[in-house]
């Protein structure tokens, strides 16, 4: 089984966002991080995959015995 790809990181959420282009996402991200600072009450932290995630919760499949740690909520300003 392989290793799980999504995993929370020391990266600076801050400087993540000020990095995202073009922007106009750049701005939507800040201000929703702004309107998700405002409504939970958790610390933003950077997720490998580009995603900003806010608390944390530990699963476990029992169909493919996998299991980690996912965010509670999350967001993610990549390509579309």
């Amino acid at each position: 089984m392989g290793e799980i790809k999504t995993k929370r990181t020391d990266l600076n959420v801050d400087e993540y966002l000020m990095s995202v282009e073009p922007e106009k996402k750049r701005m939507d991200s800040i201000e929703l991080k702004k309107v998700f600072d405002s409504v939970l009450n958790k610390k933003a932290e950077y997720w490998s995959n580009n995603m900003i995630g806010y608390g944390s919760y530990h699963y476990k499949s029992e169909r493919s015995k996998q299991e980690g740690d996912w965010p509670l909520i999350a967001f993610s300003p990549r390509k579309q």
